[in-house]
């Protein structure tokens, strides 16, 4: 079976030249800037379109009008947005882009759950570590190791190829010479260890790396200059 995996395309999809052909087509997160509406569904409508069999898709930090953590209902300042709506405002809006992303019947939205297609079982956590001054402002961001290891304690003992959008700690994370992945995703890695792990996240860490149990893909197509110049990974397996 062949993977074509996309990573941190941030809203910029439409500047990839062409999308490698494979079976199962999977996005690891931050294919939007804020996850808001329109820009949910043009994402969504590309990548519906795609030829692909199969098609899975994680939000990642960057998705943070679907974050289902309450904290984010309320106003935030992203970047030079700023978020003006009321809580129940925000909420009306994850309500209803939870209904779009449902529509697309031929796409597979995981967020701490799985699919298995042709004996291949896969699962999706979107879920972010990292230091608070930074994260505590995006969506999917758990701030507590001990949350974060319950979150990841529930990725099955079968799963072949796990999707994250965090990398695990060590493993294709750093950033200015410091490691940002997640140890309890480590943990949890060592302890299942699926034949694939992708991810992205950190756009500085591309590139992928063999263990002893576990092929690992960062998959970011956004580089460290914010361009959408890293290529497609094609995984087969």
């Amino acid at each position: 079976m062949r993977f074509v995996v996309l990573s941190d395309t941030h809203s910029k999809h439409y500047q990839l030249e062409s999308v490698p052909d494979g079976d199962v087509l999977i996005h690891c997160g931050d294919y939007s800037l804020f996850g808001e509406f329109d820009e949910t569904k043009r994402f969504l409508d590309w990548f519906s379109e795609q030829k692909h069999m199969h098609k899975i898709v994680i939000p990642g930090n960057h998705e943070v009008a679907i974050c289902p953590r309450k904290n984010i209902f309320y106003n935030k300042e992203l970047g030079n947005e700023i978020i003006t709506d009321t809580c129940e405002e925000r909420i009306c809006t994850f309500n209803r882009i939870n209904e779009l992303i449902k529509s697309y019947q031929n796409i597979h939205f995981l967020v701490d759950d799985s699919i298995t297609i042709d004996n291949i079982k896969f699962y999706g956590t979107p879920w972010c570590g990292g230091e608070k001054s930074v994260m505590g402002h995006w969506g999917f961001y758990l701030n507590e190791e001990e949350i974060r290891k319950q979150v990841f304690d529930r990725i099955p003992y079968d799963t072949d190829v796990l999707i994250s959008h965090s990398p695990p700690y060590g493993i294709l994370d750093e950033y200015r010479k410091t490691h940002l992945g997640c140890r309890a995703l480590m943990k949890r890695v060592q302890q299942v260890k699926p034949v694939i792990h992708i991810f992205g996240h950190i756009h500085d860490a591309y590139g992928e790396i063999q263990s002893d149990y576990t092929s690992f893909y960062n998959c970011s197509n956004m580089n460290k200059d914010n361009n959408l110049s890293n290529p497609i990974k094609v995984i087969d397996l």
